[in-house]
């Protein structure tokens, strides 16, 4: 049988008994069985432990006893954010009221989601059960890393091609791989294939360590008086990260008004009978 199916066929087994038990018990008035969510913080190395209590109320003159297992049904990986909790029984001596299950919580700097990891008691020998399930909550302690980009400036030039270049970055540098999307965005003013050559939406690619990717923007220089132009860049489906600043807003400034302006500028001083106000 598979290890998967197994574990599954293992919870289903748990909590049906532990729903028969204290259906069963309820009629009996025998003390019930419950666990509890605890929550630890996960650390940056090392291990930490993630304590489940199981508590017996009230007690019980005779001796109670009860399986758990891991379920496999929370959002954490056995293995590598927790060690692998082998399945086991609780023993109640007459007049125990509490015992505890520990999960061993593997510490790392990665930037993550808190995780769960989700034990379940079984059939019980001598009191019912009650909560029997508990959800242990590993909070993530590292800082999430944000994608930016920025708003380059470009001199247009009168031929050829010159680059504006967007420049994307991560911060801080994430120990997992992180991507982004990008594509043009609405509301630029300049115009694709006249002013620039149009943007193929693409994916950045960040390594593990990497904090800083750029995109190319090839512009088109011509004579024309034409004021400055806007091109958007746009940020969107960021993995292992958030966005901070996700539309960029590059400008291409038009050096021919630049120029004009400022020889209008050089003549009006040379002009005789010109007063300057």
């Amino acid at each position: 049988m598979r290890p998967l199916r197994a574990a599954r066929l293992v919870v289903g087994l748990l909590t049906a008994a532990a729903a028969w038990t204290f259906a069963a018990a309820a009629q009996d008035g025998e003390p019930t069985l419950s666990i509890d969510s605890p929550r630890v913080v996960e650390g940056d190395a090392g291990s930490a432990s993630l304590t489940f209590t199981v508590t017996l109320a009230p007690a019980s003159d005779k001796t109670v006893t009860v399986p758990y297992a891991d379920s496999r049904t929370g959002t954490a990986t056995a293995g590598a954010d927790y060690a692998a909790l082998a399945p086991g029984t609780l023993t109640f001596a007459a007049g125990e009221r509490s015992k505890t299950i520990t999960v061993s919580v593997i510490g790392d700097t990665a930037a993550e989601s808190d995780e769960t990891v989700v034990v379940a008691l079984g059939k019980a020998d001598g009191a019912a059960v009650g909560t029997a399930a508990g959800t242990g909550t590993i909070a993530d302690d590292d800082t999430v890393s944000a994608l930016s980009i920025d708003s380059p400036r470009v001199n247009e030039g009168d031929a050829g091609t010159v680059n504006l270049t967007f420049t994307v970055t991560l911060a801080p540098a994430s120990t997992k791989e992180v991507t982004v999307e990008y594509a043009e965005g609405a509301g630029g003013t300049a115009t694709a294939g006249a002013d620039y050559t149009a943007i193929v939406p693409g994916t950045l690619t960040f390594a593990a360590g990497e904090t800083r990717k750029t995109i190319p923007v090839s512009v088109t220089g011509d004579t024309a008086v034409e004021g400055n132009e806007t091109i958007r860049v746009v940020l969107s489906n960021p993995t292992n990260a958030t966005l901070g600043t996700a539309t960029g807003v590059g400008t291409i400034t038009d050096d021919e008004v630049v120029r004009r302006s400022r020889s209008r500028e050089r003549r009006s001083r040379k002009e005789p009978g010109v007063r300057r106000i």
